[in-house]
Protein backbone atom coordinates (compact mmCIF):
# COMPACT_ATOMS: atom_id res chain seq x y z
CA UNK A 1 0.00 0.00 0.00
CA UNK A 2 1.26 3.63 -0.91
CA UNK A 3 0.60 5.94 2.39
CA UNK A 4 1.96 9.05 0.04
CA UNK A 5 0.50 10.61 -3.10
CA UNK A 6 4.14 12.46 -4.41
CA UNK A 7 3.89 14.60 -7.51
CA UNK A 8 7.26 13.75 -8.06
CA UNK A 9 9.67 11.16 -7.67
CA UNK A 10 13.41 11.87 -7.34
CA UNK A 11 15.86 8.90 -8.46
CA UNK A 12 19.05 8.56 -7.29
CA UNK A 13 21.10 7.09 -10.80
CA UNK A 14 23.09 4.29 -8.82
CA UNK A 15 23.87 1.09 -8.52
CA UNK A 16 23.21 -1.99 -10.56
CA UNK A 17 19.47 -1.05 -11.42
CA UNK A 18 19.31 1.58 -13.78
CA UNK A 19 17.37 4.71 -13.34
CA UNK A 20 15.22 3.96 -16.48
CA UNK A 21 15.16 0.16 -14.79
CA UNK A 22 13.63 2.03 -11.59
CA UNK A 23 11.25 4.23 -13.55
CA UNK A 24 9.78 1.12 -15.30
CA UNK A 25 9.32 -0.95 -12.41
CA UNK A 26 7.49 2.00 -10.82
CA UNK A 27 5.37 2.59 -14.43
CA UNK A 28 5.12 -1.58 -14.10
CA UNK A 29 4.14 -2.41 -10.40
CA UNK A 30 -0.06 -2.15 -10.08
CA UNK A 31 1.25 -0.75 -6.34
CA UNK A 32 2.40 2.62 -7.88
CA UNK A 33 -0.40 3.21 -10.94
CA UNK A 34 -2.69 5.98 -8.65
CA UNK A 35 1.09 7.99 -7.69
CA UNK A 36 0.33 11.02 -9.62
CA UNK A 37 4.26 11.67 -10.13
CA UNK A 38 4.31 7.85 -11.89
CA UNK A 39 0.74 8.64 -13.70
CA UNK A 40 2.05 11.88 -14.99
CA UNK A 41 5.61 11.03 -15.86
CA UNK A 42 7.26 13.20 -13.45
CA UNK A 43 10.64 11.58 -12.09
CA UNK A 44 13.67 13.68 -11.62
CA UNK A 45 17.20 11.80 -12.05
CA UNK A 46 20.20 12.74 -9.93
CA UNK A 47 23.00 10.95 -10.69
CA UNK A 48 25.18 9.33 -7.42
CA UNK A 49 27.63 12.18 -7.51
CA UNK A 50 24.64 15.07 -7.98
CA UNK A 51 23.18 13.39 -4.72
CA UNK A 52 26.16 13.89 -2.54
CA UNK A 53 27.36 16.44 -0.81
CA UNK A 54 29.89 18.32 -3.66
CA UNK A 55 29.77 21.06 -6.01
CA UNK A 56 27.18 19.10 -8.79
CA UNK A 57 24.65 19.99 -5.52
CA UNK A 58 23.79 23.52 -7.17
CA UNK A 59 23.20 22.55 -10.41
CA UNK A 60 20.92 19.65 -8.93
CA UNK A 61 19.29 21.72 -6.48
CA UNK A 62 17.96 24.01 -9.65
CA UNK A 63 16.68 20.57 -12.01
CA UNK A 64 14.53 19.64 -8.63
CA UNK A 65 13.20 23.04 -7.91
CA UNK A 66 12.54 23.66 -11.87
CA UNK A 67 10.94 20.11 -11.21
CA UNK A 68 8.73 20.84 -8.09
CA UNK A 69 7.97 24.60 -9.29
CA UNK A 70 7.97 24.10 -13.23
CA UNK A 71 5.87 27.30 -13.38
CA UNK A 72 8.22 29.90 -10.48
CA UNK A 73 11.01 28.98 -13.02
Amino acid sequence: MIERNPEVVVIVNYGEVTAEQKIAFMKTNPAFKNVDAVKNDRFVVLDYVEATPGPRNIAAIARLAKAFHPRNM
